[in-house]
């Protein structure tokens, strides 16, 4: 039934009629939340839960990062319709939705039940969790979490340090990791110096919301096999975060292949070494 306001008085007086609007559930304070009904640590598929617990394995044996990544429900079709390994669109991916599946699913969560983690793989053109996605958007919410998989970019650039005669005295080259949405996580550098004909390790860094995950041990081997094919030997300062730390990082560049060589006479930090293999 159409409502009416009016405004003016006797002769003046207008009446008009008061135009519907849309609820808006970004200022609802009663819109849903996606921690209240998705479980943000399991997929329920046994591959993408192995890469969310193990990401250092899953770099090095299959070369792919994940990353949890909030978005939109049309966010989320957008990456399923860009993942397909043939072009698809928004209009297509919800197309394929099925207006009963959706009902199983929202009677399954009114039970009590979380949904898994919906997925979009960009290295497999897969995605999971179309269905659960709708529901969400049903549901008012506008934001999702998701498990975006894409395969690990490494990156590198070099540059040459030279004296004032043009002579080059070293080589220096940064390398990187991106994770699933393309922004670096992990970076290091080393140089090659010429004259010396050795190879220091400046830094490895990773940000950190991402250490303990295995990039930078990633970084680190990726630079043993540059030495390993230029054969020379690879020097480092064993710096620690903190000074409890100090036996446990020699002991894992030791398990590397690195010995003790002398102490840093600046920095006091232990010089080690790792001579070529072969």
């Amino acid at each position: 039934m159409t409502k009416f306001r009016s405004k003016g008085k006797g002769k003046d007086r207008k009446v008009y009629p008061i135009k519907k609007t849309k609820k808006s559930y970004r200022k609802s304070y009663n819109t849903p939340t996606y921690l209240e009904y998705f479980d943000t640590t399991s997929t329920d598929m046994s591959y993408y839960d192995g890469l969310m617990k193990n990401p250092a394995y899953y770099l090095k044996s299959k070369g792919v990062v994940g990353k949890i990544t909030i978005m939109s429900p049309d966010e989320y079709m957008y990456h399923c319709a860009k993942s397909r390994s043939k072009p698809s669109t928004i209009a297509h991916e919800r197309r394929m939705i099925s207006e009963e599946h959706k009902d199983n699913l929202k009677k399954w969560q009114r039970a009590g039940n979380k949904f898994p983690l919906p997925v979009v793989d960009y290295e497999y053109h897969e995605q999971e969790g179309r269905h659960r996605v709708m529901v969400a958007e049903d549901m008012g919410m506008d934001e999702i979490p998701v498990l975006v998989v894409r395969p690990a970019k490494f990156g590198s650039s070099s540059r040459t340090h030279k004296y004032e005669s043009g002579e080059v005295y070293a080589e220096a080259t940064s390398i990187w990791i991106n994770d699933a949405t393309d922004k670096h996580i992990a970076s290091a550098n080393y140089e090659i110096k010429t004259k010396e004909k050795e190879m220091w390790i400046g830094n490895i860094a990773v940000w950190g919301s991402e250490q303990n995950k295995g990039y930078g041990n990633a970084l680190l081997e990726t630079i043993i096999k540059e030495q390993e094919r230029l054969k020379l030997p690879l020097y480092l300062r064993a710096v620690p975060k903190n000074v409890e730390d100090k036996d446990k990082l020699i002991r894992y560049y030791k398990s590397k292949g690195f010995e003790y060589h002398s102490i840093d006479p600046v920095h006091k930090v232990p010089i080690m070494v790792r001579k070529p293999t072969t």
